[in-house]
C-alpha cells in the first residue's frame, strides 16, 4: 500500500469522526433546547396556576390575608357581632317569657293556712308520723268548698293521684302552672282539659281523697312550679291580700 493511499484512508477516518463529533454537539444542543423548553413551559404554567389561585382567594376574600393585623380584628369584630346578636336573642326570651306571666293572682280559697310552703325542707308529717318535703300550702276548706282559679289559664289536666287524691292542674304560661290536690270528681260546667279559665273562676271543690295528709284537718293542697320547680304561692299574692289570711300556730 503506497503512502498516499494511506494517507486518504487517514483522511477519511479523521473526517468520520469529526462528523461523529459534530453530530454529538448538535444532538446534545437540541436536548438542552428541548429541556429549556420544558422546564420555561412548565415555570410558566406554575405562574399561572398561582395567579388563578390567587385570584380565587381574592374574589372570595376581598379583605387583606388572614394573618394581617387587619384581618385578625375583622374576625374578632365578627365574633362579637355574633355574640352581641345571641345576647339580644337570649334577652328577648326571657322579656317575652316574664310578659307571657298572668299579672293577677288569687289563692283558691280565702281563709286558713293550714301548713306553708317548705320546698326541699323536710317537715314532720302527722299523717304519715315522719319528716318529708311539703312543696305547697294547705288551705282549710270542708269537702264542697269552692275551688277557684290561681290565675287565667287553661286547664292542662285532671287526674287522679293514688296518694293525694283528685288532681287539676292549670297551665298559665311562661313556664307558670298551678296544682289543685285533694279535690272532688264533679266540676262545673265546662271545666275539662283544654277549657280556658279566668282568676277566680270557680273550677272545683274540695275532696277528701288525699291519703298523705289525712290527719292535717280537712283542705286543699295548692302547689306552684315555674318552670318545672315548684315555688311558694304566696309570694304571687299582694301583701295586702295576705293580711286577710289566717295562720294556723306560729309563722315561719
Amino acid at each position: 500500500m503506497s503512502n498516499e493511499t494511506k494517507t486518504r484512508r487517514l483522511g477519511g477516518i479523521f473526517y468520520f469522526i469529526c462528523v461523529l463529533m459534530l453530530l454529538a454537539i448538535l444532538t446534545s444542543a437540541i436536548m438542552s433546547a428541548i429541556n429549556n423548553a420544558k422546564r420555561e413551559s412548565a415555570r410558566s404554567t406554575g405562574k399561572e396556576t398561582e395567579q388563578t389561585v390567587s385570584t380565587g382567594e381574592t374574589a372570595k376574600t376581598p379583605a387583606p390575608d388572614a394573618g394581617s393585623v387587619y384581618g385578625e380584628i375583622t374576625e374578632k369584630k365578627t365574633d362579637t357581632a355574633q355574640t352581641e346578636t345571641v345576647t339580644e336573642t337570649a334577652e328577648t326570651g326571657e322579656e317575652k317569657a316574664a310578659s307571657a306571666l298572668p299579672t293577677e293572682f288569687t289563692l283558691p280559697i280565702a281563709g286558713m293556712v293550714l301548713k306553708n310552703f317548705y320546698g326541699e325542707v323536710p317537715v314532720f308529717s302527722m299523717t304519715m308520723n315522719d319528716y318529708r318535703t311539703h312543696e305547697g300550702i294547705d288551705l282549710q276548706g270542708e269537702p264542697g268548698t269552692q275551688v277557684k282559679a290561681f290565675a287565667d289559664g287553661v286547664v292542662d289536666a285532671i287526674y287522679n293521684n293514688e296518694f293525694m287524691g283528685n288532681t287539676m292542674v292549670v297551665d298559665h304560661g311562661g313556664g307558670l302552672k298551678s296544682y289543685y290536690m285533694n279535690i272532688g270528681n264533679s266540676y262545673p260546667q265546662g271545666i275539662e282539659q283544654g277549657a280556658e279559665v279566668k282568676c277566680g273562676q270557680v273550677i272545683a271543690g274540695v275532696g277528701s281523697g288525699c291519703k298523705l295528709e289525712a290527719l292535717e284537718g280537712s283542705h286543699l293542697h295548692f302547689e306552684v312550679s315555674l318552670n318545672g320547680k315548684r315555688v311558694d304561692p304566696l309570694g304571687y299574692i299582694d301583701h295586702a291580700t295576705l293580711a286577710d289570711y289566717e295562720y294556723e300556730g306560729e309563722e315561719e
